[in-house]
């Protein structure tokens, strides 16, 4: 019996090591893809697909990044903005926080893939998916 707890320990002690140290993903660099919106325009939803979008991650602190989302409206009137973001703890979800408004949440894919949903609420109500791929330089 003291044999199979001790065993218990170590295999625990194995677990719970290797979860604290699970690297945290490098999200430095530029990211490109497309996404599909929904938003209110004049009264009702309307659904407008394969715009383009740029995230560019400027610096990374562990599981905390900033940097820049570049992107087209219906006018045509190019948008840069800034965002804060985050990691969670399960290195595969992402937060992002933009300087204008709005969050992103997402996933990372694989190393050089992630998805962002974007939500913002309230008269200009609007929803985006978004699935960028790292540019290799």
């Amino acid at each position: 019996m003291k044999k199979i707890l001790c065993l218990a320990l170590l295999v625990l002690i194995f677990l719970a090591t290797g979860i604290c140290t699970a690297k945290v993903p490098d999200l430095l660099g530029k990211w490109t893809g497309l996404e599909s919106w929904y938003g209110e325009v004049n009264g009702s939803a309307k659904l407008t697909e394969n715009k383009s979008l740029n995230v560019t991650v400027v610096e990374q602190k562990n599981r905390l990044f900033t940097g820049n989302l570049t992107y087209k409206l219906e006018n045509g009137t190019e948008i840069d903005e800034g965002f804060a973001g985050a990691i969670g703890l399960d290195n595969k979800t992402l937060y992002f926080a933009e300087f204008n408004e709005g969050y992103d949440m997402g996933t990372i894919i694989f190393n050089d893939e992630i998805e962002l949903i974007y939500l913002q609420d309230g008269k200009m109500a609007e929803t985006t998916i978004s699935r960028l791929h790292r540019i290799m330089a």
